[in-house]
């Protein structure tokens, strides 16, 4: 195929609009759902109340402001891929913004402007105020007055609109291109979007087992701390979702082969689409995969803890250094294929159990495999040696010499 039948093949398949939409049409979508900020990402990438009052004062001065773009679904609702933080300042201050509980957030309270220093304090309008009654009120100069409001609502975005053809999944390339309000996105930001956009179900399912609050049961709060002990991730990594990328490698490798995997040439992308089949592929055994999760967890933190992925150096005769992600691959993902072999009700022979664990994953630190994948270079050829050995190291020993 030339490359210009390539350009052709496509253009059929990716369908752009772009037109400028006022800030007041844009109130009227979202207070209609008929665009989706994805509250989920609201607290992962959220503005200062100074970033908010910069936007709110450009649109007011007539400063330009990068488009938005959005993502048309089959039944015409709005994801937006860039611009979740200019839309959220503006629906947050007019007052109509939800977090992800569907609760509305307290309205946004600007700061001093850097052309308008008057915006300190100010705020979208007095809602236990009768219109006719503030004019003359005193109090009223905290609010926008109703012909600023009406400027405000007046005041335009340029939007993208990107769809389709759903024989071509090119979701994945688009987010890859669009820069995030000045700021990429990470490989794993993307997969958050993309896996909500999906299948909303399947992303919550992944996020309620590492979820970030406080309202927790005793059972859920052990369930996170053995993850979290185990992993032992510094708060930078938490903060970028690397927990999260841990998440999707646990299961994308679990229910991949080797043939699937090799055809890639970066292991992001394999994790991306493969994810994205997962997302796809319901009905999904959440109650079993979450079994599995638990036990494997609670496994690696009741005979190791916080030494679970790092490395064990046996002259030494002790674990050093930092989270080792090719541990993490060949460990849980043998142990999560073999859980049974692993895990028991019984509190005497798990413990047992527990303490064969501990020795075989000492003993994998010696073994030149692994030794050798650990430091190879080929992403793919690694992660594949690494898993492949995880899943028969971590058989019964019974069945290893089957």
């Amino acid at each position: 195929m030339s490359l210009q039948e390539e350009i052709d093949k496509k253009k059929k398949n990716i369908f752009t609009d772009s037109y400028s939409m006022s800030v007041g049409e844009l109130l009227s979508l979202y207070r209609d759902d008929e665009i989706d900020l994805h509250p989920e990402f609201q607290r992962f990438f959220r503005w200062t109340d100074r970033q908010k009052t910069w936007l709110i004062e450009s649109l007011l001065v007539g400063i330009p402001i990068p488009p938005i773009f959005v993502y048309q679904r089959d039944n015409g609702v709005w994801d937006v891929i860039d611009g979740v933080q200019r839309l959220s300042a503006v629906f947050q201050f007019a007052g109509i913004l939800v977090n992800e509980s569907g609760e509305r957030m307290l309205p946004l309270k600007l700061t001093k402007g850097d052309y308008l220093p008057s915006l300190e304090g100010k705020m979208w309008k007095n809602e236990d105020m009768d219109e006719e009654d503030r004019d003359g009120d005193r109090e009223s100069e905290q609010y926008f007055s109703m012909s600023q409001r009406i400027a405000l609502k007046r005041a335009k975005f340029d939007i993208n609109i990107i769809r389709e053809n759903k024989e071509d999944d090119a979701r994945y390339q688009l987010f890859k291109r669009i820069n995030m309000g000045g700021t990429p996105l990470s490989e794993q930001e993307i997969r958050n979007f993309l896996t909500v956009m999906i299948n909303k179900e399947f992303f919550d399912f992944l996020q309620n087992l590492v979820p970030i609050t406080d309202k927790l049961t005793e059972k859920e709060r052990a369930i996170i701390d053995n993850f979290k002990i185990c992993t032992d991730l510094p708060d930078h990594l938490f903060d970028k979702k690397y927990d999260m990328e841990l998440l999707m490698c646990f299961f994308a490798l679990r229910y991949a082969d080797s043939k699937e995997i090799l055809k890639y040439d970066k292991f992001s992308d394999f994790l991306t689409q493969k994810m994205m089949e997962l997302a796809k592929s319901l009905p999904f055994d959440f109650e079993k995969e979450k079994d599995i999760f638990e036990k494997t967890f609670q496994c690696l933190s009741g005979s190791l803890g916080k030494d679970a992925f790092r490395k064990y150096d046996h002259s030494q005769e002790a674990f050093s250094g930092a989270f080792s992600p090719a541990a993490f691959d060949v460990i849980a993902i043998g142990i999560a294929s073999n859980i049974e072999d692993w895990f028991d009700n019984t509190p005497e022979i798990h413990q047992k159990k527990l303490d064969a664990l501990k020795s075989e994953i000492k003993s994998l630190w010696k073994n030149k495999e692994f030794q050798a994948a650990e430091q190879s270079e080929d992403t793919i050829g690694k992660v594949i040696q690494l898993v492949e050995l995880g899943k028969k190291w971590f058989q019964n020993q019974k069945r290893k010499s089957e």
